[in-house]
């Protein structure tokens, strides 16, 4: 599908034309499955069939945009007929409502889907298509994608106008990229519990599959002092030497900004744009955090009101970062 700040058409009955988006899927099942039996009539072929026919032909063809002309009118033929098994009047049913994976797109006509074009294509490798429509009149577009070795995510959002019951008319937002930027936590602290330490990894190994990410620990008090000041001014020490002019520095303190899930989204998304070449999280000791990383800072946000244990804001940082590119790819896991 095509999005643009033009009105974009997209039709929810399966006899879409080619020049709109023809078939989706729905990534998760919302509703208790009924049993049931069509007979077809003679010359006629049952829904499982058609649906088939429709995805052997645009298998392999990137979504569609590789199917010729009278390939993109093949599939709207075999629509045409499965659209004889649908419902009259499809948004007016619930079953619209929810996240769909993307199957099948027609050939992009609007400046949005400009990426999809031959030209584009040679750019944005498209890794995941994804639709959220939202009742009563939100649509979501999410689209995964590499371009030079990085991973990013373009996410639009629409306006919902139903016009009558096989029709909606969405209004898109400009679209906005997110690059998927390294990212790496550095914790001033003891060694870990083990219990700590197995949830961090279960963390970094989710967050993973979105972007690399670090992790590192600076030991708490290296010139094993008894003055606070002494050991504060070592521990930013030994943190400033782990930081880079080109790093991207957030840092967790009590008294900065209360943030969101999706601020947090927002940030881990936008800091891609800044022309840093990695996100760096700082998390202090028990006496907090030294001068010279607070002014190197790019932003300061805290966690909570309370003071955390270093390993329950670790605990608690990562499964926040998890939970921005959940947010950030439209995935189901932030309510």
């Amino acid at each position: 599908m095509s999005a643009s700040a033009a009105p974009t058409h997209i039709r929810f009955s399966s006899a879409a034309p080619p020049s709109a988006a023809a078939l989706r899927r729905p990534r998760r099942r919302c509703a208790t499955p009924v049993r049931c039996s069509l007979a077809a009539a003679p010359g006629l072929r049952a829904p499982p069939e058609l649906i088939d026919s429709i995805l052997s032909k645009v298998k392999g063809t990137d979504r569609g945009v590789l199917l010729p002309k009278d390939g993109h009118q093949e599939v709207a033929d075999v629509a045409l007929q499965l659209a004889k098994y649908c419902i009259d009047d499809p948004v007016k049913s619930p079953l619209i409502f929810g996240e769909w994976e993307v199957v099948y797109c027609s050939v992009p006509t609007s400046p949005g889907g400009l990426y999809r074009t031959p030209l584009g294509r040679l750019i944005f490798k498209t890794d995941e298509m994804a639709q959220v429509v939202e009742a009563p009149d939100v649509v979501k577009n999410k689209v995964s994608f590499s371009v030079f070795g990085f991973d990013g995510a373009v996410s639009l959002k629409g306006k919902l106008n139903v016009l009558d019951g096989k029709w909606i008319q969405v209004i898109f937002e400009p679209p906005e990229v997110k690059r998927a930027m390294p990212m790496r936590v550095l914790t001033v602290g003891k060694k870990r519990s083990r219990g700590a330490q197995l949830i961090v990894e279960e963390y970094k190994e989710k967050l993973g599959y979105y972007c690399d990410i670090e992790d590192t620990l600076i030991k708490s008090n290296p010139k094993l002092t008894s003055d606070v000041k002494v050991q504060v001014e070592a521990e930013d020490m030994a943190m400033m030497l782990q930081l880079k002019p080109e790093d991207f520095v957030v840092v967790l303190d009590e008294n900065g900004k209360d943030v969101t899930s999706e601020q947090v989204a927002d940030l881990v998304g936008d800091a891609g744009n800044t022309g840093s070449s990695r996100l760096t999280f700082c998390i202090g000791g028990p006496y907090g955090l030294g001068l010279q990383v607070r002014e190197r800072a790019d932003a300061t946000i805290r966690l909570s009101s309370m003071v955390l244990n270093h390993q329950v804001a670790l605990i608690v940082l990562m499964e926040q970062l998890y939970r921005a590119w959940t947010i950030i790819k439209g995935q189901k896991y932030h309510h």
